[in-house]
């Protein structure tokens, strides 16, 4: 006769352990003494959940309670209360590295695919953190790209979805984060199969979808560079605080963020971007007439969303009869305010460079060497990018002389006389092909030379040479005539003259 099993111990007085969370998951009854009541699965999957979030030494402890199988059976099968708690016990879990081949398998992606895509709101959060988080590592990008990409898409962009109790805006920003790791270039993965997901995603419709979500408007004001000082006699212990006190990496010291509908655009402009590589994404976007609108986000997109929008645009602009779509799409008005606007956070040319800095870079210690490899590359400065990429927009544009008419028009000369002083050497070869561009039109050389620009530039070619273009004269008539109908319309909406109003009287 085997032995009996030894029963478990209630719950302490100061209530039950991770161990007694973990036994209820696994379908033991334990008494919570604070309550009188026995614990139920859901409440040990939702403890577990709150625990592992905490850090490795806590996924340490539930994993030597062995209670995965049961989390994942609870996962497939539970009830949808149960189901939600057991998908964000195993996101969390998951954060392990070293047992993450435990908890995640083919089971653990199918069933978050059915969670996302069911018809409870707040569930489906847990189970995009999960494929999101997935998606961003190699090993497992294949599998919830075949299991999970049209679900993914059909869950960003659901109609009728509001930031409602249910979640939906956060699910939103976690499912094109998933979709944005699965379309993204990414070292060691085979580029046939990046090009099928951007190929699929295309014919699945996701190109106005992205393009509505990037333009949305009003946008939130973007935070201050220099977060303002608090006001004196509000500091640690009573301590007034002064100007520069505070210690670096201190709460308040980095940017806050600009909210998430920022962040849910910032991916889906990466997303496009990425599927702008693709072949038949000019087409899908010119045949669903978003090409207006996302000219139009450049005038409120952040520099993030502008660095990738102006590179979307500098690649279509290579090809004539797009271009001229962009030029009466007002795309030259679009980039000249892109590249005025984020200029200022461009690296400039600096005065550094030369034998001096030759010589000082030669005679650098073997260890200030090995420190600098180890340290990780530094981040991109998207102003300097968004720069980079307007300027190329701009030098394709230029070929065409409605276009050049409009960068004369419009003051776009000293805008990319400035960019002369990038220390981008591409965004210096882009504004000087475009400013070259627009010196061969008789009218533009006059305005560049006004500009300051030089004459190498200004008037590349002898004047005789350059022959007046019909095109060219229509559109600096039609931009002219337009600016003059703007400043009488703007003085007849003014209002009556108070002379007038006097007299009359």
């Amino acid at each position: 006769m085997p032995p009996k099993a030894a029963k478990k111990a209630p719950a302490g007085p100061g209530g039950p352990t991770i161990q007694n969370y973990c036994d209820a998951v696994r379908g033991e009854k334990i008494q919570n003494e604070l309550t009188g009541k026995p614990l139920r699965k859901v409440e040990g999957a939702i403890k577990i959940w709150s625990h592992a979030l905490l850090g490795e030494g806590q996924r340490e402890e539930i994993f030597k309670a062995n209670c995965l199988p049961q989390l994942i059976a609870l996962f497939e099968r539970g009830a949808q209360d149960e189901r939600f708690a057991a998908c964000g016990a195993i996101y969390a879990l998951a954060q392990s590295d070293k047992h993450i081949a435990e908890v995640v398998n083919a089971r653990v992606i199918a069933a978050a695919v059915v969670l996302l895509g069911g018809e409870h709101d707040r569930s489906r959060l847990p189970a995009a953190q999960l494929l999101a988080y997935l998606a961003s590592r190699l090993e497992y990008s294949a599998r919830v790209a075949a299991a999970a990409l049209e679900t993914l898409l059909a869950a960003a962009f659901l109609p009728g979805s509001g930031p409602g109790w249910g979640g939906s805006r956060p699910t939103t920003m976690h499912c094109v984060a998933a979709l944005r790791s699965l379309v993204e270039n990414v070292q060691g993965e085979l580029g046939d199969a990046k090009t099928g997901r951007r190929a699929a995603l295309i014919a699945a419709g996701a190109v106005p979808k992205l393009v509505e979500a990037v333009a949305y408007v009003p946008r939130l004001p973007l935070p201050p560079q220099v977060p303002a000082n608090p006001p004196a006699g509000i500091g640690k212990k009573g301590k007034s605080s002064k100007p520069g006190s505070k210690k670096k990496g201190a709460a308040g010291d980095a940017r806050p963020p600009a909210g998430r509908k920022d962040s849910i655009a910032t991916h889906c402009a990466a997303i496009l971007r990425f599927l702008a590589l693709c072949p038949g994404f000019v087409e899908e976007l010119l045949a669903c007439g978003s090409l207006p609108t996302l000219v139009g986000c450049l005038l409120t997109a952040s520099e993030e969303c502008c660095a990738y929008v102006a590179g979307i645009l500098w690649e279509m602009s290579a090809d004539q009869g797009v271009a001229r779509t962009l030029v009466e799409a007002g795309a030259v008005r679009a980039l000249l305010h892109t590249v005025s606007v984020h200029l200022a956070g461009a690296k400039a040319k600096g005065k550094g460079s030369g034998k001096s800095a030759s010589k000082a870079k030669d005679g650098a210690s073997s260890k200030s060497k090995d420190s600098k490899a180890a340290e990780p590359p530094p981040a991109p400065v998207y102003a300097d990018i968004a720069v980079c990429n307007a300027t190329g927009a701009l030098h394709h544009l230029s070929f065409l002389d409605a276009a050049k008419a409009q960068i004369a028009g419009l003051g776009g000369a000293p805008i990319l006389a400035a960019c002369l002083k990038a220390a981008n050497m591409q965004t210096y070869e882009n504004a000087s092909g475009a400013l070259w561009n627009c010196g061969l039109d008789p009218a533009g050389s006059a305005a560049l030379l006004a500009a300051g620009v030089p004459r190498f530039l200004a008037t590349p070619v002898p004047q005789h040479w350059i022959l007046p273009s019909d095109e060219g004269e229509a559109a600096m008539a039609e931009l002219q005539q337009q600016q003059q109908q703007a400043a009488l319309e703007a003085h007849t909406h003014s209002g009556p003259s108070f002379f007038l109003t006097q007299a009359t009287q």
